[in-house]
């Protein structure tokens, strides 16, 4: 999962669909991959064999050492001052509760901005992407029919991406209406 993660955020960044109008979709994929990693790192905790503990361990002298809060935030991590059963149950309502439920609220979040900004188009070379060649509001509609994505239409969302890539004229992730 980390893997496709970090190989999709470096797509996006070849291709430059970080930048405007799609910044802060870039900004929410940060997030999820933030979330992906302390799912894997609150998972390998679960195990509590000997790598769970001593990586348990090293992650905690490194937030120790921040200033300040550091001791702090060590005490709250480990439910104490030693690692022990209130950490692996600590560790459980993490990875089981908090960072699941985090992860669906930021991918809905996400889809719902590429259902309303759109995808990138390839990258051609020599052809700078300003705001005045983009078109005016970012729409996706189009001659066939294309809703754009509307508060009151949430439970539509599934529907919409589907019709979204399987219409005519969606080739290689740009559709033809929306050429420049």
């Amino acid at each position: 999962m980390v893997a496709l993660v970090i190989t999709h955020m470096v797509q996006v960044f070849l291709f430059g669909a970080f930048k405007y109008p799609r910044e802060l979709t870039w900004i929410v994929g940060v997030f999820l991959l933030l979330m992906t990693l302390g799912m894997a790192f609150t998972g390998q905790v679960l195990r509590f064999d000997q790598d769970a503990y001593w990586g348990l361990g090293i992650g905690a002298s490194v937030m120790g050492r921040m200033p300040f809060v550091g001791p702090k935030l060590v005490h709250l991590m480990l439910g104490g001052p030693i690692i022990a059963g209130e950490t692996l149950s600590r560790f459980f309502a993490i990875h089981v509760f908090i960072i699941p439920s985090m992860l669906m609220a930021f991918v809905g979040v996400h889809l719902l901005m590429v259902l309303k900004l759109g995808i990138n188009e390839w990258p051609v070379p020599g052809r700078v992407v300003k705001r005045e060649n983009l078109p005016q509001g970012i729409s996706r509609t189009d001659t066939e029919g294309w809703r754009t994505l509307l508060p009151g239409r949430l439970s539509e969302g599934p529907y919409l991406l589907w019709t979204y890539h399987h219409r005519p004229g969606f080739v290689r992730g740009h559709c033809w209406a929306n050429r420049s």
